[in-house]
């Protein structure tokens, strides 16, 4: 592993893909998280998406990954800001009104 790793970063990435693809050795690049989100055929599959945060604006995320013809899922709201649903939760649990102000108090 050493070695290899030692060898191929004396080459541009596009440069040995080039090499190896030529040698008929199958090979890809291995992206980081911004490059992959940034490639053209990530694009073309629809495989990031992106919604409106209330407090971070434009989020991009990634689709989900099931596409469904007839049914397609979407990403339509952001995950709950912290303690947002705090309240209904302690109620299902079946604390009283006074008992969450309480807890909210203390």
């Amino acid at each position: 592993f050493e070695k290899v790793n030692a060898e191929t970063k004396k080459f541009a990435t596009q440069d040995l893909l080039a090499r190896l693809l030529a040698a008929d050795i199958w090979c890809a690049e291995v992206k980081d998280i911004r490059s992959a989100a940034e490639d053209p055929q990530v694009t073309h599959m629809g495989m990031i998406t992106s919604y409106d945060h209330p407090r971070g604006g434009t989020v991009r995320v990634v689709a989900p990954a099931v596409k469904m013809s007839e049914t397609p899922a979407t990403i339509e709201r952001p995950a709950p800001l912290v303690g947002q649903h705090g309240r209904e939760i302690l109620a299902e649990f079946g604390l009283s009104r006074d008992e969450i102000a309480a807890l909210e108090a203390s």
